[in-house]
């Protein structure tokens, strides 16, 4: 007679006690040199390899905070979250962080690190942390002076620009928070403005415009893109400037 019974449980304990005796970092290390050979690697930006870097989370919105029952107690790393989809709604879940390449030259994106994590694991120090090991591997493939990382969490505090610049060695392009406040020169005037007030007051061409529907907000959206030089208040060049 075959049992009805379900053993879903039990797959996942041995799945368990096999992955605790993998070097599952050697296994992710060889994925990551892997895809080398699909890089450009030939000199100068004319195709620049683009390192994506995307952060997310593993929505569980029933999930408690108190893990007591059978059903919860396999949830016992969740981690608070708050997902922006939502209008910021908090829920529990696991936290991932997604990295992949695109080669330009043969239009080809390849996946490099799915790295799911939880804030509340014994071993978690920062979210920070957790990427930087995985950008550590990825640092084995690339060509720095033809590539060009891009994130697209807030990544432009003082830890993560040095480690793109010093460490990794990379052109890199991040996004700039709400609130900091960069140093800008207007017609002599050395002020100090959001990224949103140097964006309001610099100068722009009427062709470099784009209007899209944004469904976030569900309305149109008008962009403009323009170029000015700031200073980073938390950073300073090799000359103390």
């Amino acid at each position: 007679k075959i049992s009805p019974e379900n053993n879903d449980r039990k797959n996942i304990a041995r799945y368990r006690n096999m992955l605790e005796k993998t070097d599952c970092f050697a296994i992710i290390e060889t994925h990551i040199l892997s895809k080398k050979k699909w890089l450009n690697n030939g000199k100068g930006l004319v195709n620049p390899n683009l390192i994506l870097v995307d952060g997310g989370e593993i929505l569980k919105a029933n999930c408690p905070k108190q893990f007591q029952t059978e059903e919860t107690q396999k949830m016992q790393y969740c981690c608070g979250i708050a997902d922006g989809s939502e209008k910021h709604k908090p829920a529990w879940g696991y936290k991932m962080i997604n990295i992949s390449v695109h080669t330009p030259h043969n239009e080809r994106t390849h996946s490099v690190s799915q790295h799911l994590f939880s804030s509340n694991a014994p071993e978690y120090n920062s979210d920070w942390a957790e990427q930087r090991e995985q950008l550590k591997l990825v640092q084995k493939i690339i060509d720095p002076e033809n590539s060009i990382l891009i994130e697209d969490s807030i990544g432009d505090d003082q830890k993560r620009i040095r480690f793109y610049h010093n460490d990794m060695k990379t052109n890199f392009i991040v996004r700039s928070q709400n609130k900091r406040k960069y140093t800008a020169n207007f017609g002599g005037d050395r002020l100090k403005l959001t990224f949103k007030e140097i964006g309001d007051n610099a100068d722009y061409e009427e062709e470099n415009t784009r209007t899209y529907f944004d469904k976030k907000v569900q309305k149109k959206v008008k962009s403009r893109i323009a170029y000015f030089q700031v200073e980073h208040e938390d950073l300073t060049d090799e000359y103390g400037e």
